[in-house]
């Protein structure tokens, strides 16, 4: 891919090689939205795909870490394993 090229709505912003972690990595930018992907080509038979959106804390509180707890120890109507547990 070269830099600057469009490929359907999406703008390519850059692309490197990264030894030993994949084989490359393309940087694009949607334009109508402004939304960027980062594409990660790599030697792994699993396909992942991950949405994240940046949600700075409004202060040191540590109120969104508790809400992150919360969330992950899901509810009544959609029970999760204890999640923290299995990570551990």
């Amino acid at each position: 891919f070269r830099d600057g090229a469009v490929i359907d709505t999406f703008r390519i912003l850059g692309s490197r090689n990264y030894e030993g972690f994949c084989r490359s990595a393309t940087l694009l930018r949607h334009e109508p939205t402004g939304a960027e992907l980062l594409s990660v080509d790599a030697d792994d038979d699993n396909n992942v795909f991950v949405a994240a959106f940046r949600t700075p804390p409004p202060d040191s509180s540590g109120l969104t870490h508790v809400l992150e707890h919360c969330v992950l120890e899901g509810s009544e109507r959609y029970p999760l394993r204890d999640l923290f547990k299995q990570l551990s």
